[in-house]
């Protein structure tokens, strides 16, 4: 790699010079350069699309070979407050869990996008608890085995609502998070 002087800033060229997460969705940049002289060849930008059916493989593959064990959905609720960011590893003040169900919407023809959904509810004799009355935020753990709680747990998100909600007056609490590839 060298570098050269160029309009007063100092410029990194070399053939690793640059590099780009690319996403699921979102744009994408794309720029080839000259490796003597730095100069672009061609620098454009597009929107990245990655098709139904690779995404559907991906899904297929992460959820249903589990390296070592199963993997158990556990859909966990608690009572924090504090807004939802990605390095949070999981609720800030846990109440309680319930193992979930897991359903996938699949299609090996790439004809439509696939999906997965975790769900667990609540009934109204399990309602009775006070902390029923505090909800704040939903998370979906992924555990090894069934009825773990959250201990040990790799949380896949952190769902905040914008007020806390009563489900002790409901006649049922059903969670379901729905995630699209």
């Amino acid at each position: 790699m060298r570098k050269s002087k160029k309009h007063g800033a100092v410029a990194t060229q070399g053939l690793h010079s640059a590099f780009e997460t690319i996403g699921l969705r979102g744009g994408i940049e794309v720029c080839m350069k000259n490796a003597f002289t730095g100069e672009d060849i061609i620098h454009e930008t597009g929107e990245n699309v990655v098709l139904y059916i690779g995404r559907n493989m991906l899904m297929t593959m992460a959820l249903a070979t589990a390296t070592h064990n199963a993997i158990v959905p556990c859909l966990v609720i608690g009572s924090g407050t504090t807004a939802t960011a990605a390095t949070h590893t999981g609720p800030l003040a846990y109440f309680t869990f319930k193992t979930g169900g897991i359903a996938q919407t699949t299609q090996s023809g790439g004809t439509g996008q696939p999906l997965f959904a975790f769900t667990g509810s609540w009934e109204s004799t399990e309602l009775t608890v006070t902390g029923f009355n505090v909800i704040q935020e939903f998370c979906l753990a992924f555990n090894s085995a069934t009825n773990s709680g959250s201990s040990n747990a790799t949380y896949f998100n952190r769902y905040l609502s914008a007020s806390a909600i009563n489900a002790t007056t409901s006649n049922q609490l059903l969670v379901t998070f729905t995630c699209s590839f």
